[in-house]
């Protein structure tokens, strides 16, 4: 997922060390910041073939010859 819509939601226990890492989306009631998130994205683009590099290249994965 995306940085800017991630949160650390990790608590603290008892004797005061840091519990299972729990990360939080947001409410998934309420969708406003992933959805203009999407379209920001997905307006960027040019083409498809952006899209798709874009795409890959923001999960890390090289692809060769696209």
């Amino acid at each position: 997922m995306i940085d800017e819509l991630r949160a650390d939601a990790t608590k603290t226990r008892k004797d005061g060390t840091r519990g299972r890492l729990r990360i939080d989306y947001g409410d998934p009631r309420r969708p406003e910041k992933p959805i203009a998130w999407l379209w920001k994205f997905i307006d960027g683009a040019k083409t498809a073939g952006e899209l798709f590099r874009g795409s890959i290249a923001s999960t890390g994965v090289s692809v060769v010859g696209v």
